[in-house]
């Protein structure tokens, strides 16, 4: 059985992933899931990232070429260190894991970016709770009890969640700022 990301709701990932970010960013023993610098990419080296079209397990990553400035920019939200200090970044992957993710504690709300491996047929909302959107990626529709964007590009699937705390649920002007953070993978994936 895959896993997905989100689909008609959050999985065991994304559930995870979020509730480390509502208290304060998603923490993590893994010294390379927080360690980044302000202002470097927060990218592994060592990981292969190729582009969207790429084999099952070799995911681009959604945390490539990210700085804090860009995060700060983009949601309007200072980061916001957890009460060990950290700040965000990639949480860990190997080479074949079914997901990647990259996290950020933000003040006044989250922000969580990732990639997986979705057939084209696999790709769809859940139901009444979605809407599709238009100018990007191959598909992409928004999830309105969550304020997520889903986009697929090939077999590509990039997910941000992306949400101020004064965010009520369908909140489409958020749609904007994740189709930029979109993009951007997009293109880094591309290259």
């Amino acid at each position: 059985m895959r896993t997905r990301l989100a689909t008609t709701g959050a999985t065991a990932l994304l559930a995870g992933v979020l509730a480390l970010t509502a208290a304060g960013c998603g923490g993590s023993d893994d010294p390379k899931a927080v360690s980044t610098p302000a202002g470097q990419p927060s990218s592994d080296p060592g990981t292969p990232t190729t582009g969207a079209g790429s084999a099952e397990g070799d995911l681009p990553d959604p945390c490539k070429g990210w700085t804090e400035a860009d995060v700060t920019t983009l949601t309007g939200l200072k980061i916001a260190p957890d009460a060990d200090g950290a700040r965000g970044g990639p949480e860990p992957y190997q080479p074949g894991d079914s997901q990647r993710a990259c996290i950020w504690g933000v003040d006044g709300g989250h922000f969580l970016i990732g990639t997986q491996r979705t057939k084209a047929d696999e790709f769809s909302g859940p139901g009444g709770d979605s809407e599709i959107v238009d100018g990007i990626g191959d598909q992409a529709y928004f999830i309105k009890s969550n304020n997520e964007l889903h986009v697929r590009k090939d077999d590509l699937e990039i997910v941000v969640s992306f949400t101020k705390d004064e965010s009520e649920s369908g909140d489409v002007t958020l749609i904007p700022v994740q189709k930029t953070i979109a993009t951007k993978i997009l293109e880094t994936a591309a290259a």
